[in-house]
Formats: structure tokens, C-alpha cells, sequence
């Protein structure tokens, strides 16, 4: 009976290349990219026209507003519960005494 060579399994999981957050130089370069093809004199054009948009009653203008000027609001979530719930906490001595 002969014998099949061992087929080499697949790595799995581990760090994809290309994954992750780009590193500080790659966004530095990206950044000097960006600056060149979209001046500060036209990042200040859409600024204007997105707040001429919001004022003529575009929400979706004023939201991407608000949430860069003041940050997007905080969601909270309530829980309910039929049941009470108990929360037992044990407190240890770290140096017990002799």
C-alpha cells in the first residue's frame, strides 16, 4: 500500500498583508496627497455650501455638520428586567493575617 505525501495544510488566520491601519507615514503621505488635489481654498468651498444647504432645510447637510462640529451624540440603552438581578461581590485581603 503506498503511501500519499502529506499535503502542506493552509495557514490560517494570523495578519493578512495589507490589513490594519495604514501606518503614520502612509497616512502622512496620503494626507500630502490629499492636499494637493483638494486645497484648502475648496475644503472651505464645500464647507459653505454644505452650511447653505442646511440652512435651506437639507438634513443630511446639518447632520454631517453637527456631528463634525460637536461630535456624534452619545446612544445610550436602557435595560429593563422582569427579574431582580442580584450582584454578589466577595472582597479578599490581599495579605491575610497570620
Amino acid at each position: 500500500m503506498a503511501t500519499k505525501p502529506k499535503e502542506e495544510k493552509k495557514k490560517r488566520g494570523g495578519a493578512r498583508p495589507g490589513a490594519g491601519r495604514p501606518s503614520a507615514r502612509q497616512e502622512a503621505d496620503l494626507r500630502v496627497l490629499m492636499n494637493e488635489a483638494f486645497p484648502h481654498a475648496d475644503r472651505v468651498a464645500v464647507v459653505k455650501e454644505m452650511v447653505r444647504q442646511a440652512k435651506q432645510g437639507n438634513v443630511k447637510a446639518a447632520v454631517a455638520l453637527l456631528d463634525r462640529v460637536f461630535g456624534k451624540p452619545t446612544q445610550y440603552v436602557e435595560q429593563t428586567s422582569e427579574t431582580a438581578l442580584k450582584i454578589a461581590v466577595d472582597y479578599a485581603d490581599p495579605e491575610p493575617s497570620e
